[in-house]
């Protein structure tokens, strides 16, 4: 079962950065670990997993570029001290350090996660990391993305704070370093405090989703700019500074008279997209769907998406492989094709990103893209990463209700 990552991710894809969404991307677990790898050991955590998924344990993490463990030699407070070590010369590969309790003492509360951490030469950053989770979705993270720790430092203490809701299920927490160096982490506390005497760090999930518009713009791609080549108006492309002028409009093509826009990679790990972000609030407990129509010469990955961030991760996400009524996807490079993303919207949801991406080396053009509330009982949800939930019966009640040597001294 999936779980959320402490990382600042791009759940579908590198091009997805938003407001409501994280804003860094989060890198894929490497392979071999480089000729840099040394043989280092550390013993075992008690009550810490060194997993890099299962049950809470946040996805997308790589074993081989980091070791995690107690590192007599180096302390704070007592005689030991967690630790997560780079082993190799990867500057993306991150890891975190992760235990989970159940929610019960602090529900309706809000907590403070503090700790001592100390760096050797970390290239990219490190920090604590806290997530609330609800049985279906994430109601709270931070993970110090907007403070974090670099470099070389002494024990210095840091803190995270969140709010509980009421019917949260379960509390994971911990330290996490990304790129080459090493972190220590001594003597955690988690407690309870006085919200109108200490602020809450959310992090990326705070309230930037509020300055989204409350209905998609330019959705009939009608606008251009006069500038910009590679802009198009009311929507996002992803960073220039990775894509160059990929997305394009395309004045030479066009469906029935409708402007197109052309995507285009030539990276066959490529995840761009064309995409907007709206707020949810007209479209609460409805069903929508989003269709755009395509043409492409390639036997491609992508399609029309939908998206809905519930926390560290996608809650509701779907992407169609480049489905035409229901038939597998034939390239025609002369017939324009519907492909269409179709979600529920959830009670929590805060903003919806909707677009189209693209998942190949290929060139697709993308033409007539519309948004609209659709019935339940005649169109079907698209099959794909729907709100499921995160923990089960079993899962939970293997927590404890407490957290266990948060001194590291066993």
């Amino acid at each position: 079962m999936k779980k959320l990552s402490p990382i600042r991710i791009w759940p579908l894809g590198a091009a997805l950065a938003a407001t409501c969404a994280p804003n860094s991307p989060l890198p894929a677990a490497v392979g071999a670990p480089d000729k840099l790898k040394q043989a280092v050991s550390y013993p075992p955590l008690a009550g810490w997993s060194a997993d890099t998924e299962d049950d809470s344990i946040p996805s997308g993490q790589s074993s081989s570029d980091f070791v995690i463990g107690r590192d007599t030699a180096v302390s704070h407070g007592g005689k030991s001290s967690g630790t997560i070590r780079s082993i190799t010369d990867n500057k993306q590969a991150w890891r975190a350090l992760t235990q989970a309790i159940r929610a019960d003492k602090y529900r309706g509360k809000r907590v403070r996660l503090t700790g001592y951490l100390k760096t050797q030469n970390v290239t990219v950053d490190a920090g604590l990391w806290l997530r609330v989770d609800e049985i279906a979705h994430t109601a709270a993270f931070d993970n110090m993305g907007s403070r974090p720790v670099k470099g070389t430092t002494g024990w210095t203490l840091y803190s995270v704070v969140l709010d509980v809701p009421d019917d949260a299920v379960a509390l994971a927490f911990g330290a996490l370093q990304m790129g080459q160096g090493q972190t220590w982490i001594d003597d955690l506390k988690i407690e309870t405090v006085d919200p109108s005497k200490v602020a809450s760090t959310m992090g990326w999930m705070g309230p930037d989703y509020t300055k989204d518009p409350l209905e998609p713009k330019n959705l009939d791609l009608s606008q251009k700019s006069k500038t910009a080549k590679m802009d198009v108006p009311g929507w996002e492309t992803g960073s220039p500074d990775h894509w160059g002028d990929a997305i394009t409009f395309d004045p030479s093509v066009t469906d029935n008279g409708s402007p197109a826009v052309s995507i285009n990679s030539g990276r066959a790990d490529a995840n761009i997209a064309l995409f907007q972000e709206i707020k949810a609030d007209n479209y609460i407990g409805k069903r929508i769907a989003f269709r755009a129509y395509i043409k492409t010469p390639a036997n491609i990955k992508g399609g029309a998406m939908l998206a809905i961030p519930g926390g560290g991760d996608w809650a509701v996400a779907q992407v169609p492989q480049y489905v035409d009524n229901g038939k597998k996807w034939v390239p025609d490079p002369h017939v324009w094709k519907l492909s269409e993303a179709v979600v529920d919207v959830p009670h929590w949801a805060k903003c919806i990103q909707l677009g189209v991406q693209l998942n190949s080396k290929a060139q697709i053009w993308v033409s007539r893209p519309s948004l609209r509330v659709v019935d339940p009982k005649k169109v079907a949800a698209t099959n794909g990463n729907q709100t499921e939930q995160l923990y089960t019966k079993a899962e939970l009640a293997s927590y404890p209700l407490e957290p266990v040597d948060l001194n590291f001294e066993h």
